[in-house]
Protein backbone atom coordinates (compact mmCIF):
# COMPACT_ATOMS: atom_id res chain seq x y z
CA UNK A 1 0.00 0.00 0.00
CA UNK A 2 1.53 3.51 -0.64
CA UNK A 3 1.29 6.62 1.64
CA UNK A 4 -1.13 8.19 -1.23
CA UNK A 5 -1.19 10.71 -3.69
CA UNK A 6 2.14 12.62 -3.60
CA UNK A 7 1.81 16.53 -3.60
CA UNK A 8 1.82 17.94 -7.20
CA UNK A 9 5.00 20.40 -6.66
CA UNK A 10 2.99 22.78 -9.34
CA UNK A 11 0.25 23.19 -7.51
CA UNK A 12 2.04 24.02 -3.97
CA UNK A 13 3.79 27.08 -6.39
CA UNK A 14 0.56 27.93 -7.10
CA UNK A 15 -0.71 28.31 -3.34
CA UNK A 16 2.43 30.19 -2.85
CA UNK A 17 1.47 32.75 -5.12
CA UNK A 18 -2.18 32.99 -4.23
CA UNK A 19 -1.28 33.79 -1.02
CA UNK A 20 1.24 36.47 -2.09
CA UNK A 21 -1.37 38.17 -3.94
CA UNK A 22 -3.72 37.85 -0.80
CA UNK A 23 -1.21 39.35 1.63
CA UNK A 24 -0.31 41.99 -1.33
CA UNK A 25 -3.97 43.10 -1.51
CA UNK A 26 -4.21 43.37 2.26
CA UNK A 27 -1.15 45.53 2.70
CA UNK A 28 -2.25 47.63 -0.37
CA UNK A 29 -5.89 48.04 1.36
CA UNK A 30 -4.12 49.35 4.56
CA UNK A 31 -1.95 51.60 2.35
CA UNK A 32 -4.96 53.51 1.20
CA UNK A 33 -6.59 53.81 4.49
CA UNK A 34 -5.77 55.27 7.79
CA UNK A 35 -2.42 54.25 9.31
CA UNK A 36 -0.63 55.18 6.24
CA UNK A 37 -2.71 57.97 4.08
CA UNK A 38 -2.33 60.26 5.95
CA UNK A 39 1.35 60.71 5.47
CA UNK A 40 0.62 61.06 1.49
CA UNK A 41 -2.01 63.26 2.22
CA UNK A 42 -1.00 66.46 1.18
CA UNK A 43 -1.37 69.10 -2.04
CA UNK A 44 2.27 69.78 -2.38
CA UNK A 45 4.45 68.47 -4.13
CA UNK A 46 2.34 67.72 -7.49
CA UNK A 47 3.44 64.46 -9.68
CA UNK A 48 2.22 64.66 -12.74
CA UNK A 49 -0.12 68.06 -12.00
CA UNK A 50 -1.73 65.92 -9.27
CA UNK A 51 -1.93 66.84 -5.13
CA UNK A 52 0.39 64.06 -3.84
CA UNK A 53 -2.38 62.30 -2.43
CA UNK A 54 -4.16 61.54 -5.38
CA UNK A 55 -0.56 60.52 -7.01
CA UNK A 56 -0.16 58.27 -4.07
CA UNK A 57 -3.77 56.60 -4.99
CA UNK A 58 -3.23 56.50 -9.11
CA UNK A 59 0.04 54.84 -8.23
CA UNK A 60 -1.22 51.90 -5.70
CA UNK A 61 -4.07 51.40 -8.29
CA UNK A 62 -1.66 50.78 -11.52
CA UNK A 63 0.61 48.80 -8.77
CA UNK A 64 -2.57 46.65 -8.37
CA UNK A 65 -3.50 46.30 -12.31
CA UNK A 66 0.45 45.32 -12.57
CA UNK A 67 -0.25 42.68 -10.18
CA UNK A 68 -3.38 41.61 -11.10
CA UNK A 69 -1.52 41.68 -15.47
CA UNK A 70 1.00 39.22 -13.94
CA UNK A 71 -1.15 37.03 -11.98
CA UNK A 72 -3.68 36.84 -14.79
CA UNK A 73 -0.59 35.83 -17.89
CA UNK A 74 1.03 33.57 -14.98
CA UNK A 75 -2.00 31.67 -14.76
CA UNK A 76 -2.19 31.07 -18.51
CA UNK A 77 1.59 30.32 -18.58
CA UNK A 78 0.90 27.28 -16.16
CA UNK A 79 -1.74 25.84 -18.49
CA UNK A 80 0.26 26.10 -21.39
CA UNK A 81 -2.43 28.64 -22.70
CA UNK A 82 -2.19 31.91 -24.97
CA UNK A 83 -3.18 34.73 -22.99
CA UNK A 84 -6.62 35.87 -24.03
CA UNK A 85 -6.27 39.96 -23.55
CA UNK A 86 -9.79 40.58 -25.31
CA UNK A 87 -8.41 41.34 -28.37
CA UNK A 88 -10.76 39.84 -31.25
CA UNK A 89 -9.37 37.90 -34.09
CA UNK A 90 -10.14 40.18 -37.47
CA UNK A 91 -13.48 38.15 -38.62
CA UNK A 92 -15.15 41.25 -40.49
CA UNK A 93 -12.64 42.75 -42.77
CA UNK A 94 -12.20 46.30 -42.72
CA UNK A 95 -13.15 46.42 -45.93
CA UNK A 96 -16.59 45.35 -45.21
CA UNK A 97 -16.88 48.04 -41.94
CA UNK A 98 -15.85 51.22 -44.64
CA UNK A 99 -18.19 51.65 -47.15
CA UNK A 100 -19.80 48.33 -46.67
CA UNK A 101 -23.52 47.67 -47.39
CA UNK A 102 -25.57 48.78 -44.54
CA UNK A 103 -26.55 45.64 -42.73
CA UNK A 104 -29.50 47.37 -41.01
CA UNK A 105 -30.66 47.52 -44.83
CA UNK A 106 -31.57 51.42 -44.62
CA UNK A 107 -30.52 53.42 -47.20
CA UNK A 108 -29.58 56.81 -45.85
Amino acid sequence: MGAGPRPNPRRADRHGVYVAVAIFYALLFLAVIWPVYPLFARIEPRILGMPLSMAYVVAALLLSFAILLGLYLWEGAGRGVEPDLGVEPDVVGTSDLVGGPDPRGDAG
